[in-house]
């Protein structure tokens, strides 16, 4: 199923129409809660593996390769608590001491 989605996401990014807003459309469905478990392995796909702070079960969450990993990715520690809510644009990274808020962004524009 997971390669179907992924195979779907790469042929509406490869269509007509632009791609920005086709990204702009499927990140804004996404919801991620979790306190990451382990770093993801470098790459341009990757899932987050944690826990669920709300009802302390394990979960995780895919990333098909699209272009907002590249912008996070690098600030992800084990520990971090990450959130992303449905029908936003920015993604939270809450650290020890501080929280990055980092917002969608596609060919130098920034979506919100």
């Amino acid at each position: 199923m997971k390669f179907l989605l992924s195979f779907i996401w790469v042929l509406v990014l490869s269509g007509c129409g632009d791609e920005c807003e086709n990204a702009v459309n499927y990140y804004k469905n996404q919801r991620v809660n979790l306190i990451l478990k382990k770093i993801p392995i470098q790459g341009r796909s990757f899932t987050l593996y944690g826990v669920s702070p709300v009802t302390g079960r394990d979960e995780k969450y895919y990333d098909s390769g699209g272009s907002w990993g590249i912008y996070y990715k690098k600030y992800l520690e084990k520990g971090d608590t990450i959130v992303k809510r449905e029908g936003e644009l920015k993604i939270w990274i809450h650290k020890k001491d501080t929280v990055l808020v980092i917002p969608f962004k596609c060919h130098g524009i920034t979506y919100e």
